[in-house]
């Protein structure tokens, strides 16, 4: 591999982006941790059921890192698929991302889940978004965030103040309707579905409100 090679650091130690999948031995990535430290974009295709310790270290090393894409690629049959089987392969590498919040400004996750079940917890995404404050782009796929309180209190509070596009397959209303508060420069707000445990009605016209009174940038909207 050509990160072992002795010309390794001289050819690699500029890299700017990487694509990568999750599936690569973790002492590729351990080893191109001790060379790459400038990589500003990173797209990562998760097909491993369990997390890639070295993908970790990867991103743990990184100095400015300002573009950070995941897909999931784990599942070819959902019929088939047992779900039991699913690890973590995401709270590990999303706690260091944590530490990119002054820098992050591009964030895009799609994750494969069951549709039918909502045993497994996905707490560590939203965990994540409330430290990325400084994001321009924020396009999520995934399942519905937990409506706990003490998560939605901090959401209320978390200012997206660059924050340009949004794009969000389902979310609960009232979370949404948090985030368009605190984004004041949005230009494209995409939310494909809602879910309103309560009146939809009142819910659906306090959001509406909301991007009336907060969403002046307003160039491109699409909302059930």
């Amino acid at each position: 591999m050509v990160v072992y090679l002795p010309e390794a650091k001289v050819r690699l130690e500029s890299l700017c982006e990487l694509t990568c999948d999750t599936l690569i031995d973790s002492r590729y990535f351990y080893r191109l941790a001790h060379i790459c430290q400038q990589i500003q974009r990173i797209i990562i295709i998760n097909n491993n059921l369990d997390v890639n310790h070295g993908i970790t270290k990867l991103i743990e090393f990184q100095k400015n890192l300002k573009y950070f894409k995941w897909v999931d690629d784990f599942i070819e049959d959902y019929d088939d698929f047992d779900w039991e089987k699913l690890g973590d392969p995401y709270t590990e590498i999303f706690d260091i991302l944590k530490n990119y919040a002054n820098t992050l400004n591009y964030f895009a996750i799609s994750l494969q889940f069951d549709y039918s079940s909502g045993d497994y917890d996905y707490t560590f995404l939203l965990d994540t978004l409330l430290e990325l404050q400084n994001l321009k782009l924020l396009v999520i796929r995934s399942p519905l965030f937990l409506d706990i309180a003490d998560l939605n209190e901090k959401l209320e509070m978390v200012a997206y103040r660059d924050l340009e596009i949004l794009e969000i397959d389902f979310i609960d209303i009232y979370q949404a309707t948090y985030i368009i508060k605190n984004s004041l420069h949005l230009r494209k707000l995409l939310i494909i579905n809602f879910y309103d445990k309560d009146s939809f009605n009142d819910g659906s016209l306090n959001f509406i409100r909301t991007i009336y009174e907060y969403c002046l940038l307003i160039e491109y909207l699409t909302i059930p």
